[in-house]
């Protein structure tokens, strides 16, 4: 429920941990690969062959272009893009050498040469600098604390190569006899060879611990606002029969009033500083967080710690929330796919934790009381189960003072089997709610998937990019990358699908949720099976590798602001208790080939028992078993 200057309104957040790709966010930053700025015609000449310097530089074999590396500490190198304007000079301050045998002799061996040509020494500046580089045209980003930036030879004849700077160029100049100068300005020559580089700066994810195990995870990227925010391992899994409900009730009572605040004073507070205070609840995680100013950040966390430690509870506040929820879960139930949804987890974990709604039922919202709240704030409200993210422009020395003077009182020990997930099976099994008044039928069909650290949830994940979202807004027609947007499309088989990956701790859901017309589901419902089993025999390399793109791309768009980053670092953080890096995202996502498809959807997919939940007009719903056998070829 976000509480935005003296407004407040009702938000129940998504599944969190249980989205799609789009909720799957497993990485943070930037990595797009495309060309250096070719060279100008008076110096493009052939150079020597060169390999990137310091921690993963790329590998240039004899008589290619140079490479630039960025030697940023703990950040990973990134690629030079085809247009660097800087907005001021670069200031070199220092310089000193580095040995590069070593990195020779890997790029050597890489080329799969007998001999490492050793490239003895390489000139290195220390560079210090707060620029604005001119990347993807138009688009312009900050790129603060510049460290250095090294160029190193590959051959035989040992060189010194300068990098030097001014507004608007960047370049090198070598200093080997009979070598000429790299040249980057502002004029784009067409003719010339372009050599494909990769140069960004991306934060650093800092990470510390206090010694009550609370985790402080932040990542600096030079902004002027910033947001902060509490993920606490407690959701409605962590509930049972007689108190689900109580996590998301707990989250309305936040914003209430606390010992030190009234709820106006809370209210005005946050108008004040033209910041906005939300939280949501999903299956596996509470989430509070605050969009603020940077130079607002010790009040935002202030707040934060005072919600969660001194909300006061009070038995008016309670009853007037209760009305809220309840008019809350009425909305809810208007909205068809929230239905299916919980429908679905309800069939395919039943008589689980994953199978109650995030909500609670009617009876359990009207009966909560103070004590319900204060037993759920004690029993899982503690510091090895919280992580204080943030984003933006945000130190992490400062957040880190910052949580230990707020938040190093919280209590360390848990009880027992607090923190224990029970165990939620999957069951293959069907619910349907037939209504023939319905206009539409909103249907969903998933099997059991991988949790959120099991290695095959990257290839699920790809699977899931393969099979598309797809909607009669979109046009396209015939030329859809998606074969089932295609069949979708040429036979009017529905008015929109969205293909899914939920992952949960230990388990997950892949499936497809769509919405057709009564007369057209079993014939959408045979390509939708018809699509699964060709992820099991005969996916083709082409359709894994345009598939593979488009998944980076989506995850990389996606963390545009401080919000969705610090929301990655957040849910990252408890999910893996580390953020990882976009290079090994990248790597393991490259790793997927045809094979890998379909033997992972073979695994998940071919011949399981799949969860089908349905509401609407559904005569024309195959039979369970009919479904199950359609899980398979016939021929089997």
């Amino acid at each position: 429920m976000p509480l935005s200057g003296c407004g407040e309104g009702i938000f129940r957040g998504g599944e969190g941990c249980g989205g799609g790709v789009g909720k799957g966010g497993l990485c943070g930053g930037h990595r797009q690969r495309s060309a250096l700025r070719p060279f100008p015609p008076r110096v493009a000449h052939t150079l020597p062959g060169s390999a990137g310097g310091g921690g993963g530089g790329g590998v240039a074999g004899r008589g290619r272009n140079w490479r630039f590396i960025l030697k940023l500490p703990q950040v990973y190198p990134r690629c030079l893009r085809q247009r660097i304007n800087t907005a001021a000079p670069l200031t070199v301050m220092t310089s000193f050498w580095i040995s590069a045998r070593k990195i020779a002799a890997a790029a050597a061996a890489a080329e799969g040469k007998c001999e490492a040509s050793p490239a003895t020494v390489a000139t290195v500046l220390i560079i210090k600098t707060n620029i604005l580089a001119g990347l993807w045209g138009r688009l312009r980003i900050l790129v603060p604390g510049l460290r250095a930036v090294a160029v190193m030879p590959l051959t035989g004849r040992a060189g010194r190569r300068l990098l030097w700077a001014r507004p608007g160029h960047l370049g090198a100049r070598c200093s080997t006899p009979g070598q000429r100068a790299l040249h980057l300005g502002r004029t784009r020559y067409r003719a010339t060879k372009v050599a494909p580089q990769i140069v960004l700066n991306v934060p650093e994810t800092k990470i510390s611990t206090l010694e009550n195990g609370l985790r402080v995870a932040s990542e600096d990227s030079g902004l002027t606002t910033c947001t902060v925010g509490l993920w606490i391992d407690a959701g409605s899994r962590y509930e049972n029969e007689k108190n689900n409900g109580t996590a998301h009730f707990l989250e309305h009572m936040a914003f209430k009033g606390t010992k030190k605040r009234s709820q106006l004073d809370l209210e005005l507070e946050i108008e004040n500083m033209g910041a906005h205070l939300n939280a949501y609840t999903s299956r596996e995680q509470t989430v509070y967080y605050a969009k603020a100013f940077s130079k607002d950040l010790p009040t935002a966390v202030e707040i934060l710690a005072d919600i969660i430690q001194n909300s006061t509870l009070g038995e008016a506040e309670i009853e007037r929330e209760r009305g809220v929820i309840l008019r809350e879960m009425q909305e809810v139930e208007t909205n068809l796919q929230e239905v299916v949804f919980d429908y679905l987890h309800a069939t395919a974990y039943q008589n689980t934790a994953l199978g109650r709604t995030i909500l609670g039922p009617t009876d359990n919202i009207k009966s909560i009381n103070r004590n319900d709240l204060v037993e759920y704030i004690t029993t899982h409200y503690k510091g090895p189960r919280i992580v204080l993210a943030a984003a933006g422009g945000v130190a992490h020395e400062e957040l880190l003072d910052l949580a230990k003077y707020h938040f190093g009182n919280l209590p360390s020990i848990e009880k027992e089997g607090a923190s224990v997930l029970p165990p939620c099976l999957f069951t293959g099994s069907e619910i349907r709610v037939r209504d023939d008044k319905m206009p539409l039928a909103h249907l969903a069909i998933a099997v059991e998937a991988a949790g959120w650290c099991h290695p095959d949830t990257i290839p699920l994940m790809v699977a899931n990019t393969l099979i598309g979202n797809w909607d009669r807004s979109f046009g396209g027609g015939m030329n859809l990358s998606s074969k089932l947007a295609q069949a979708a499309c040429q036979g009017n088989l529905c008015h929109s699908f969205q293909s899914f990956n939920t992952c949960y701790t230990d388990t997950g859901l892949w499936g497809l949720y769509m919405v057709c017309e009564g007369t057209t589901i079993e014939d959408m419902m045979h390509f939708v099976q018809r699509e699964w089993i060709h992820l099991c025999t005969s996916v083709t390399e082409s359709e894994v590798a345009r598939a593979k793109n488009l998944l980076k791309t989506n995850m990389l768009l996606q963390l545009d602001g401080s919000t969705p980053i610090c929301e990655d670092i957040g849910r990252q953080m408890l999910c893996y208790n580390r953020r990882i890096p976009i290079p090994e995202l990248e790597a393991r996502i490259e790793a997927v080939d045809a094979q890998t498809i379909k033997d992972v959807c073979t695994k998940y997919i071919y011949n399981k028992r799949p969860a089908v939940a349905a509401v609407g007009p559904l005569e024309q719903l195959p039979d369970y078993d009919r479904l199950c056998s359609n899980m398979r070829w016939l021929r089997d």
